[in-house]
């Protein structure tokens, strides 16, 4: 390993963990998950929501031609 691997590795698990997506904030994420399973138990449903990014951006280009059409044209 070059000292410059070895830099990286030590500031990525040196990070603080309060910045998003850092391993450190992983491991508190994850601890914080074990302690909520651990006072409540398991889970009983689960609900989970996704959107393609395709598809956002298609209605927020829909919303956005709305508004205009909105804006210009008078009923």
């Amino acid at each position: 390993m070059s000292e410059e691997d070895i830099l990286k590795q030590i500031v990525k698990y040196k990070l603080f963990a309060n910045i998003l997506g850092t391993p450190q904030w992983h491991k508190t994420q994850l601890q914080d998950l074990l302690c909520m399973v651990e006072h409540f138990g398991m889970p009983q449903f689960f609900l989970t929501l996704t959107a393609d990014e395709t598809s956002f951006f298609q209605w927020k280009k829909l919303l956005t031609l709305k508004k205009l059409q909105n804006k210009y044209i008078h009923r």
